[in-house]
Parts: structure tokens; C-alpha cells; sequence
């Protein structure tokens, strides 16, 4: 869906979203899920992530609105120095 919208709009209460997220904090999250078993599978699923955020930057970009809770910002995912990187990120 993401392939042919031309804006998105989202609000979050529990975690960064998806397109917006660092590396290490996808990782943390996707780890933390347990719906992936192997490492393969994390890497594979974090690359897939990653990938998606080329439609904020790339040709053409989206216009992305996202609203997060302030408890998004507060909620430690992956310790405090991913939580600093994905704040000074976003």
C-alpha cells in the first residue's frame, strides 16, 4: 500500500513507528516480539524495515504525519543508548 499512496498519517502510543525507526531499535523491537525465531529471520525483517524508509526520502517522497503518546518517547526499547539514537533520529 505504501508503493502507491502519496501521504500517511498514524498515531502511536507504545512504540516508534515502523518507518521512522533506527536500526537498533527495529532490532529491538522485532527481537523483543518474539515472532521471529532465527537471527535470519531479525536481519531479514530489519533490512525489510529499512528498506521501507526510502519512501520518505527517495524520489518522490510521502508526506508522513505521525503523532506519537508521549509515553513513545519515554518507553526504554533496546536501553538507553538506543533510545537516545532514535530519539536524536526522529
Amino acid at each position: 500500500m505504501e508503493a502507491i499512496c502519496s501521504s500517511i498519517r498514524t498515531y502511536q502510543v507504545q512504540l516508534i513507528p515502523g518507518l521512522l525507526q533506527t536500526e537498533e531499535y527495529g532490532r529491538a523491537v522485532t527481537v523483543a516480539s518474539r515472532a521471529w525465531q532465527t537471527p535470519e529471520e531479525i536481519d531479514q525483517f530489519v533490512r525489510v524495515r529499512l528498506a521501507r524508509q526510502e519512501r520518505l526520502a527517495g524520489e518522490g517522497p510521502i508526506e508522513y504525519w505521525a503523532v506519537l503518546a508521549e509515553g513513545v518517547l519515554h518507553q526504554q526499547v533496546g536501553g538507553a543508548d538506543v533510545m537516545r539514537a532514535q530519539l536524536h533520529h526522529s
